[in-house]
């Protein structure tokens, strides 16, 4: 408020102006309107009164009048900073990029240490599709020890999409930093932590030579190895010739020193994390069995302890699961705080947790019985290899899924029933829970009903799920395709990934849609036609050769992949890091692909309607940018067209919103 009017204010003005904020903080937007309206009567150029109304506005989903009376705020108050910054946010929020450019510039020139302008950059530049320069003013409010929780989901998004690595002394902090966060996607880093790994050891040049004392010290490659699949040919090519000289020169010396253990460890958790896909030498499964049998040896003896065979453990942990060892009895009588710090993580992971998951298999309630032919080939496959193998799950979600949708889809209006925090939500399919847990943590007042085909992977994901209090979710063992004569109905259905595995996915999607209320909404995931092209060469390949998927096998087969130049496309696709995700990538059973030609013709023959693309926002920029004339962004055949000149767009799958007809 301006000093003039200020002084021109009596008592009991100021009283209601301080009422109608107070209106405003409680939610009470009417009442504060009313009040915040008295006042402009009297003092038409009331500054206070006008921004509360600007907030009400705002509240109320009416931003171009909050823009109107944010903007006559701070023109009758200028010098008030507050003002100016809500304006710029609310500028940012209706898409004027350039003006709510401009205001945040203005207001980080004035005061260089504020990161509320910081933020509000890095959004627009989000928005231009620039995440190296969102990265910079992220990187500036993390340098002020301000970053909120919102700020590292976003950080670490902006570090996943960069195209431009910088050169920047606080850049492999800020990635080592970034891996600590407990509300991101660490997979989606994999790929850029990879390339600047690559760039640092110069692994493209054959004849580098890389340090070992070096790599023991390396905290970013250590910390990325023990949390996440690293998914460059370099690095794993790296990997498996040090992990063969580590297990060759413990085999000659009986020993290691003592620094190299940390090294040791995190190969054996990358192993455990990425299923032992890297390729095993005929003379390493030698030498592996020989320490196999040492182990029976040694811990067949009375009084044996895991630290007198700390080597040991710690090289077989580098090929396969302690689980899996035939003296895996005899280890889990030593509780987790009897072993060895280097073997504390690897023992909790390839041993205690998986006992647990077989232990909680066997408790899973079955809702359906499974006895469609696809349906039980598609469960041994998961019984096998539960996928995926996740760490840490997402949670940057906002509080509603109306917000989440709004977010992705500008000028979507969610129906009133999800604006609600209590909403019912059915996972169909949810594998190893990763999109359960993720929804659990942000809509902690909704009820989440969990389904899969695959105890195994059903026990993965309780075990997730009581490891991050993950409470309101009820996990079952049941087929889609049984889910008819369940009485429930959802006001959300995920089901991502799952139906293109059915014999008729088009009876699956149909099963779903019957399960939702009347405002409900169906999220699907789909795999693209024109973007697998190149899984589909290999399928075939994989079919014409009769290669199994059998863990050698898919093994010597990446292998082969990536000793051509061919193999590019492949190599994009995440999954061919990781044993059970290849498996399921290039030796699945059942494998529908679908065009989004084919998918308008579904909705239509399923009486459904397309609500939007859950895609990212530079995809999103793309569709605007050849077809403007298609805000909401629902044109199918532009969505196919659009694919078509860029034939990568959907590598993932096809995501998207769907409800019935109204």
């Amino acid at each position: 408020m301006g000093q003039q009017q200020k002084k021109s204010l009596s008592q009991q003005q100021i009283i209601s102006v301080n009422e109608a904020v107070k209106f405003c903080d409680a939610n009470e937007y009417p009442k504060a309107r009313k009040l915040a309206q008295k006042i402009l009567n009297k003092i038409p150029e009331d500054d206070s009164a006008e921004f509360v109304i600007a907030l009400c506005d705002e509240a109320e989903g009416n931003l171009a009048g909050a823009i109107h009376y944010c903007r006559r705020a701070v023109k009758h108050a200028a010098g008030f900073r507050n003002y100016k910054m809500k304006l710029a946010t609310l500028l940012l929020k209706t898409d004027q990029l350039g003006e709510a450019e401009l205001l945040f510039t203005k207001l980080l020139q004035d005061d260089p240490e504020d990161p509320n302008p910081m933020r509000g950059l890095a959004l627009i530049f989000e928005s231009k599709g620039n995440p190296e320069s969102a990265y910079d003013h992220l990187s500036r409010v993390k340098q002020l020890d301000a970053m909120s929780s919102g700020d590292q989901f976003r950080l670490a998004e902006n570090l996943s999409n960069m195209t431009i690595l910088p050169d920047a002394p606080d850049f492999e902090q800020n990635l080592c930093d970034v891996l600590d966060y407990d509300n991101i996607n660490i997979s989606s880093l994999s790929n850029n932590i990879g390339r600047y790994l690559v760039h640092k050891y110069d692994l493209e040049n054959e004849d580098s030579i890389v340090d070992l004392a070096v790599l023991v010290s390396d905290q970013l490659l250590l910390k990325s190895l023990k949390c996440m699949v690293v998914v460059k040919p370099e690095i794993e090519g790296l990997m498996t010739q040090l992990r063969l000289n580590i297990l060759n020169e413990i085999a000659a010396q009986q020993t290691i020193e003592n620094h190299m253990l940390p090294l040791i460890e995190a190969f054996a958790l990358q192993c455990h994390i990425n299923e032992f896909v890297f390729l095993i030498s005929d003379d390493e499964k030698q030498i592996v069995d020989l320490f196999s049998e040492l182990l029976t040896s040694q811990s067949s003896e009375p009084g044996w302890k895991p630290g007198q065979s700390e080597l040991t453990l710690l090289c077989l942990a580098m090929y396969g699961r302690l689980y899996d060892h035939s003296n895996r009895d005899q280890f889990l009588e030593h509780p987790i705080a009897s072993w060895p710090d280097s073997l504390t993580t690897i023992a909790s992971i390839s041993l205690f947790e998986i006992a647990q998951e077989i232990e909680l298999a066997a408790k899973i309630e079955s809702i359906t019985r499974v006895d469609d032919e696809t349906s039980l080939a598609v469960r041994a496959q998961y019984e096998s290899n539960p996928y995926p193998r996740w760490v840490k799950p997402e949670h940057g979600m906002p509080a509603t899924f109306a917000e989440y949708m709004t977010r992705a889809l500008p000028g979507y209006t969610a129906p009133p029933k999800l604006r609600q925090p209590d909403i019912d939500i059915l996972v169909a399919g949810c594998g190893t829970g990763n999109e359960p847990i993720k929804y659990s943590l942000a809509l902690k007042q909704s009820h989440i009903t969990a389904i899969d085909i695959s105890r195994r992977s059903i026990a993965y994901a309780k075990r997730k799920a009581m490891e991050f209090d993950a409470d309101n979710i009820e996990f079952f063992h049941g087929d889609i395709l049984q889910l008819g004569q369940l009485n429930q109905r959802f006001d959300l259905v995920v089901s991502s990934g799952v139906i293109h595995h059915m014999a008729d996915p088009l009876k699956g999607w149909e099963i779903l849609r019957d399960l939702l209320t009347a405002d409900g909404v169906l999220e699907l995931s789909l795999y693209s036609e024109i973007a697998r092209r190149e899984i589909t060469v290999q399928r075939k390949a994989i079919e014409a050769l009769g290669i199994e998927p059998e863990p050698d096998q898919i093994r010597h087969y990446r292998q082969a992949l990536m000793g051509t130049k061919l193999d590019s496309g492949i190599q994009a696709f995440r999954d061919f890091w990781s044993l059970s995700e290849c498996r399921d990538l290039l030796f699945h059973y059942k494998e529908h692909q679908f065009t989004w030609l084919q998918i308008e013709q579904s909705l239509e023959q399923l009486d459904m309607e397309l609500i939007g693309l859950h895609a990212d926002k530079r995809v999103h920029q793309l569709y605007q940018a050849a077809f403007p004339t298609d805000p909401r962004g629902c044109n199918l055949k532009n969505w196919h067209q659009l694919e078509c000149n860029h034939p990568n767009l959907f590598m993932g799958m096809y995501s998207f919103w769907c409800q019935k007809k109204r």
